[in-house]
């Protein structure tokens, strides 16, 4: 029967009502957690200020994932190996060979040598799709609908598709809360058709940047209507490295601090922020070693 978590709906407007009786007498199935408090079949958003890595941390995802490992170095458990689909709008097909040499090393069980086996693996569950100058408008081109259609296609059978960055997805004001809600429903309706989940990298506002407020609901750029509508969102904020949130990249060296926080999980309960850091291997990990800071700000269950 149906659990707590986004359903899948009938195929027509509205489809069939819940069979009330069957949901309050049957044991629901448990929440099946795509990344941490995400659960399977919903829409999220990464939310992080430009050029902190928010490109490197989905593909290092989608990488681990398609192997299954661990996220992140254990922010997440291992689960089994999944297909994962990166659409990534920003990126031609020189930079996406870059992403995954930094990240090539997670195919090694030697020193400098890949194992076939996790090659095989990954070639198998991973596809990546350099779309830099393409228009891949799911929205007002004339081309709109032929895109979300050819996306549906490549979502089908993947856990996890990721939209990188959401802004080149869609024409229009990103300001204007209709148009941003029709893209919301756009990529739900994929979530529902293909069963997978969705992900979609946003920028923060300059003024979270500006007050450090990078670890809000709010701090997503555009209408407001994005984070209202999706069901999860994660924010990658730089710190200093002692623990101090920044909101923006500190000046000086590129930065390798960061809290991860999620100030939005309409189901799951409210978590503390983790600590990451980007080692010199190119992959985020998490310090565990740091202090302690406070819950997170806004969002929540809603």
């Amino acid at each position: 029967m149906a659990s707590k978590r986004c359903p899948r709906r009938g195929r027509g407007m509205i489809g069939q009502p819940l069979d009330i009786r069957r949901a309050l007498t049957e044991k629901p199935e448990p929440i099946d957690y795509v990344l941490p408090s995400l659960p399977a079949r919903c829409l999220g958003a990464l939310v992080a200020p430009g050029g902190v890595g928010k490109s490197s941390l989905v593909t290092q995802i989608s990488v681990e994932m398609a192997l299954g490992l661990p996220l992140v170095g254990g922010v997440h458990a291992a689960r089994a190996p999944a297909k994962v689909v990166l659409l990534l709008a920003e990126e031609d097909v020189q930079l996406c060979v870059w992403r995954l040499q930094a990240l090539k090393h997670l195919l090694e069980t030697e020193r400098d040598k890949i194992d076939d086996e996790r090659l095989a693996l990954l070639e198998s569950n991973l596809q990546i799709f350099p779309l830099a100058g393409s228009d891949v408008s799911v929205l007002t081109s004339r081309r709109a609908t032929k895109v979300a259609d050819q996306i549906k296609r490549v979502a089908e059978g993947s856990r996890l598709l990721v939209v990188d960055p959401l802004r080149r997805f869609y024409d229009g004001d990103e300001n204007d809360s209709s148009t941003v809600t029709a893209v919301v429903q756009t990529f739900e309706r994929i979530c529902r058709d293909t069963g997978t989940t969705i992900v979609m990298t946003q920028h923060t506002t300059k003024s979270s940047v500006l007050d450090g407020r990078g670890d809000l609901q709010q701090a997503s750029r555009g209408s407001s209507a994005l984070p209202d509508g999706v069901r999860w969102q994660a924010n990658l904020v730089p710190t200093d490295g002692s623990g101090t949130t920044t909101a923006s990249r500190p000046s000086g060296p590129k930065t390798r601090n960061f809290h991860l926080f999620i100030p939005k999980a309409n189901y799951a309960p409210p978590t503390e922020p983790v600590e990451l850091r980007r080692v010199e291997s190119g992959l985020f990990q998490p310090t565990y070693s740091a202090p302690s800071v406070s819950k997170s700000r806004g969002g929540g269950r809603g």
